[in-house]
């Protein structure tokens, strides 16, 4: 895929290989720390979640499962809970969260799939859901709600980026493999969407049931959160990464690497929809209008968070500010 580069420092961003061997290397780790706290129970629950015992063999997209597992076992051990914890491994050995069907059937690697609540799915997401900010709570949607136009929506999202955007449908491919859907209670009002990523799990998307546009939209924004999340543990861009800033995209004060992640978000669905305008997809016929209002809000939104990291850039690291120098190079190329 495309670098980001800038002069004096060049950063291989996209390919940024310390990244993907981070995520293998903090699972080594607390698979290592759990087997000895727990011996015998925890080799159970890696044995469900996992094809083979060989962490350094799996993908780390393909890790969301042992992430959540593990994750929730280690949190009862850190209370000092062991029995809380061997309880919550034995029942996690019996029935671990698994996909329910896998899609992109025309493809044989990178295969993405619908996973149904469990609940350390749902405790995933209550934890990194503020319903009391967003005004919604979310619950995902059990297997008896999920049916084959869920699958469908899914494959044709994949389908249409496959054809339109090629580039954005390696990183959606790369970075995610499994995907949660979420019913929004009270129901979101029409043409809205929700999605969200856990910082500490790769390869997850959490998505509410929309459209094909906005679905689209939710699976790249979400795949450029993962791949973020990872390269922001290996690459220092940030002097104090809790530092709080006004933006005018938002009305709280959020912290500077939350302003990253939006405006990397959005220079990645500008590229969308610049791509699905130039592509004119027949499946998007009717959806042209709300397709470029969507790009001219996303272009408009990104110079605004470009502009504030900008005049933040004293909060940054030289990979923080060669990171925008680069966001803005890549914006000015679109005009």
């Amino acid at each position: 895929m495309e670098q980001l580069k800038s002069a004096g420092n060049e950063l291989d961003f996209y390919e940024c290989a310390d990244a993907t061997a981070h995520w293998g290397e903090r699972a080594r780790a607390l698979d290592q720390w759990l087997e000895e706290q727990l011996p015998g129970n925890w080799t159970r629950v890696r044995n469900a979640v996992l094809v083979t015992s060989a962490l350094e063999a799996v993908p780390p997209r393909e890790l969301w499962s042992f992430f959540l597992c593990a994750l929730e076992v280690a949190k009862c051990l850190a209370a000092g809970d062991i029995e809380s914890a061997t309880h919550v491994s034995e029942s996690l050995a019996a029935k671990p969260p698994q996909p329910l069907r896998t899609l992109v059937r025309s493809e044989q690697t990178n295969l993405i799939s619908i996973v149904p609540a469990h609940d350390v799915v749902q405790r995933a997401l209550d934890v990194s859901w503020r319903s009391d900010i967003h005004g919604v709570s979310l619950v995902a949607l059990p297997s008896m709600d999920i049916s084959q136009s869920h699958a469908d929506l899914l494959d044709q999202s994949l389908r249409v980026l496959r054809e339109a955007s090629p580039a954005l449908m390696r990183l959606v491919q790369a970075q995610c493999a499994a995907v949660v859907l979420v019913s929004t209670q009270p129901p979101l009002a029409e043409q809205s969407a929700v999605s969200l990523t856990v910082k500490r799990i790769p390869g997850l998307v959490f998505l509410s049931e929309v459209p094909l546009l906005l679905f689209m939209e939710g699976l790249v924004h979400e795949s450029v959160h993962l791949w973020l999340n990872g390269v922001e543990r290996v690459r220092m861009l940030y002097i104090d990464s809790e530092l709080r800033l006004m933006t005018p995209l938002r009305k709280d004060p959020r912290p500077i690497s939350g302003l990253m992640h939006q405006a990397w978000v959005l220079l990645h669905l500008v590229q969308l929809h610049r791509d699905l305008g130039s592509h004119h997809h027949p499946i998007l016929q009717s959806e042209s209008r709300r397709q470029a209002k969507l790009l001219a809000e996303h272009t408009s939104d990104l110079e605004v968070a470009l502009n504030s990291l900008e005049i933040a850039s004293h909060a940054l690291t030289d990979n923080g500010i060669a990171f925008v120098r680069g966001m803005r190079n890549r914006a000015s190329q679109w005009g």
